[in-house]
């Protein structure tokens, strides 16, 4: 089995670690005088060169042609180490081995003189995992090391360390590598490994390694196992934009046409394309985020916009695109934070009105009335409650088609305190006609049929239902993607007061009404 990248190419000595000079200057320096610590704790972000700095150190320290404080990389210790069976050189995954036990055998053992070397080097990773006992038997080891002893510990999140511990050690902050220094060591990959890397596709790569050396290189080993790329030992932009999962730069261009001309149609219509498609929604966020940086960075260091769009709504695009990438990871449609924020955008201009004092208070009050169909309580006692809420509102009448439209509004607004989501989806429903009950609803895709057509959101809409219409009225979808234009024509038709009250539905009482 071939090496993986990012071992084969793990840097060997300190002038190859890159990005990280304030660091290794002052290590290649204390083992040049001989003035290192007995314990060191390397913190930062993974993938910034922690466990290639502590190997490269315990080299330093043992090699015996040390030269200027760098390890000769020839010698038996140094070849040893590279390939991780210097006995004198322990590693020690603190996620696998965090119990007190791990570290009491360290203790039983520490006392023993170095087999091979001078130092006996104790590398111990993610060492925040450690359990609180664990931590209080290392303490004591850290207070009291052998001479000949040499802890290590790194960490990516240092928080997490207790303060006795951090104390005892000298400390190195390890930053996310620059662009540069990614470029640099994927330039030498390939090099090495004779593929040529198009200049535009190695900005995407170092893009999406987010200033981890690592993820740089493990993106760069999926790219080059392609079988048409590990043919013709070339790699182009198209190709990593495909290997990558990335959206084509012209959809996200289009998310701000859009945006701008205020079409929320086509922006609907281009979401359900994407996720139809099957292509990853939460990077799709991400490239409209980047994008809406980089804009607003032309703007302001340049003066130079491609789509007309100002700094304020730059910053409201970022805003609700970073909230709807974290809700995406909870959303039950995967949709609806993406269509959620470009509906705020374009037909609110990223402002909500805020909601008042007394609609929260009633709103409140409102949550409560059906809380057994959402949160499943008792079901005794929530019926009988229920049973006098909607008593009053039943009728042996058959309910029209007429009426149901005339109280549709009033209706929505009951289901938006159970489930927002549901209230969502209906906004962009078109009722269609009643028999027997059962009402029919044309709704303009089918994610929206099989959100309503649950079983938690029938429950809803049945008690809803007897609640506004005297009936317990059950609901079929019909899908037709014609609904959502003949929506857009309404609001068009309609003044900006109707406009507010259709998309009221949307987001609840969150929309006030100027009395």
């Amino acid at each position: 089995m071939s090496t993986v990248l990012y071992r084969k190419y793990r840097s060997t000595k300190f002038s190859e670690i890159l990005g990280q000079d304030h660091i290794t200057s002052i290590l290649k320096e204390a083992v040049r005088s001989g003035t290192t610590a007995h314990s060191y704790l390397f913190y930062g972000p993974r993938g910034t060169g922690k466990t290639s700095t502590a190997r490269v150190l315990a080299k330093a320290l043992n090699c015996p042609n040390m030269k200027g404080g760098e390890p000769c990389n020839k010698c038996k210790t140094c070849e040893s180490i590279t390939k991780l069976k210097y006995l004198d050189l322990i590693e020690i995954d603190a996620a696998s081995n965090r119990g007190i036990e791990q570290i009491r055998e360290l203790k039983e053992r520490i006392n023993f003189s170095p087999s091979e070397g001078k130092y006996k080097i104790y590398i111990i990773d993610e060492v925040h995992m450690l359990t609180t006992e664990a931590f209080n038997a290392l303490l004591k080891t850290l207070e009291e090391p052998p001479e000949f002893t040499v802890f290590i510990l790194a960490t990516t999140d240092i928080h997490k360390v207790p303060s006795t511990i951090l104390s005892r050690c000298q400390r190195f902050d390890f930053k996310l590598a620059s662009n540069n220094s990614i470029r640099l060591k994927l330039q030498k990959i390939a090099d090495k490994e004779k593929i040529e890397v198009d200049d535009k596709a190695l900005d995407l790569i170092i893009r999406s390694s987010k200033g981890s050396f690592r993820d740089g290189e493990t993106i760069f080993e999926k790219i080059i196992t392609d079988k048409k790329i590990a043919a013709d030992k070339k790699i182009s932009v198209e190709e990593v934009k495909t290997i990558l999962g990335l959206i084509d730069e012209d959809t996200i261009n289009s998310v701000f046409e859009y945006i701008k001309n205020k079409d929320i149609k086509a922006s609907y219509e281009l979401v359900e394309s994407i996720s139809a498609e099957g292509q990853d929604l939460y990077q799709f966020i991400l490239q409209i985020i980047e994008k809406a940086r980089e804009e607003t960075n032309s703007i302001i260091m340049d003066g130079k916009d491609s789509f007309g769009i100002t700094i304020a709504d730059y910053m409201h695009i970022i805003k609700l695109f970073t909230n709807a990438r974290v809700e995406l990871k909870t959303s039950a449609i995967s949709q609806l934070p993406i269509e959620m924020a470009l509906t705020e955008l374009i037909l609110f201009n990223g402002e909500l009105p805020e909601l008042s004092h007394s609609d929260k208070i009633e709103k409140q009050s409102v949550v409560k009335k059906i809380a057994n169909i959402v949160k499943k309580k008792d079901p005794e006692t929530e019926e009988v409650k229920l049973e006098k809420e909607v008593s009053k509102n039943v009728s042996n009448g058959v309910v029209s088609l007429k009426e149901l439209r005339e109280k549709w509004d009033k209706f929505l607004k009951e289901i938006k305190p159970f489930n927002h989501n549901l209230a969502a989806f209906l906004m962009y429903a078109e009722l269609s006609g009643i028999q027997d009950e059962e009402v029919e609803i044309l709704v303009p895709f089918k994610i929206h049929k099989k959100k309503i057509e649950q079983k938690r959101s029938k429950d809803i809409l049945s008690e809803i239902s007897k609640k506004i219409y005297g009936n317990e009225l059950t609901y079929s979808c019909i899908v037709d993607k014609a609904v959502l234009s003949r929506k857009q024509k309404q609001r068009k038709n309609k003044d900006e007061v109707v406009m507010v009250d259709a998309m009221k539905e949307v987001f609840g009482d969150m929309i006030v009404e100027d009395s």
